[in-house]
């Protein structure tokens, strides 16, 4: 069946809501590559969540969850030869980014955006690809519409850590699952594993289970299944994240 046949009116019309939804799905998938939205690098590991296999440019997307994650996303896109700034973010520790392969000159950071966080982000906007708003600031929907089109204009990426967004296309949240080589309340923490979860504007969630973990001085992710043995589940608790 051809792409136009799968998207006939009459055909879809006649479909399910489920099925309507999986037949644009499936010609979404069959566009060639070079056709689609690009993207900025993200660790390969999480690459599978993310509907253009990484963060597509003149993309708004939130954040909740660890910060490994988030310095992942970061370290990703500088070590691929583009530029993010992180505005805010004091209690980010820029040595995990540095261990993950994060290029600190192609990073900048604004731990202080003074009076006005968002037009501080959108002058960022014009030359940076990756801007992460890190800080707690009360985002009115007028002004969330404008930033957004700028974003969208600019081919940049906007990830909001921390705080809700009207309306993004993708929202990413990851927790902590558990650790490895921690057992009987000893031993040495040699990684962790991270579930990571997106929801596109469809309604899409995909999931990972990845695993940060130490090698030659290096941090790096690998699937759950490549990891470094069994991991120790934290309490169900206690799923403190930061």
């Amino acid at each position: 069946m051809s792409a136009r046949d799968r998207l006939d009116p009459e055909r879809l019309a006649a479909l399910s809501k489920a099925e309507r939804v999986a037949a644009l799905r499936d010609v979404i998938d069959r566009v060639p590559a070079a056709a689609r939205t690009p993207v900025l690098a993200v660790p390969p590991a999480l690459g599978p969540i993310f509907p253009d296999g990484g963060l597509a440019t003149g993309s708004t997307v939130t954040y909740a969850g660890t910060s490994a994650v988030l310095l992942g996303l970061l370290a990703a896109v500088t070590a691929d030869g583009a530029w993010a700034a992180l505005v805010g973010g004091g209690r980010r520790g820029l040595l995990a980014f540095h261990e993950m392969g994060g290029a600190l000159e192609r990073l900048a950071v604004i731990r202080d955006p003074g009076q006005d966080p968002l037009g501080v982000v959108a002058a960022l906007t014009d030359g940076i690809d990756l801007v992460v708003l890190d800080h707690r600031v009360a985002v009115p929907p007028a002004r969330a519409r404008t930033l957004a089109g700028r974003v969208r204009t600019q081919k940049a990426v906007l990830l909001i850590a921390g705080q809700d967004w009207p309306h993004p296309d993708l929202r990413i949240r990851s927790r902590l699952a558990g650790a490895y080589g921690l057992g009987a309340g000893r031993g040495r923490l040699r990684g962790l594993e991270v579930e990571v979860a997106t929801l596109d504007r469809t309604g899409r969630v995909r999931e990972v289970t990845a695993v940060l973990d130490g090698v030659g001085g290096r941090t790096g992710w690998s699937a759950a299944d490549e990891g470094p043995g069994s991991a120790v589940r934290p309490p169900a608790t206690d799923q403190r994240t930061g």
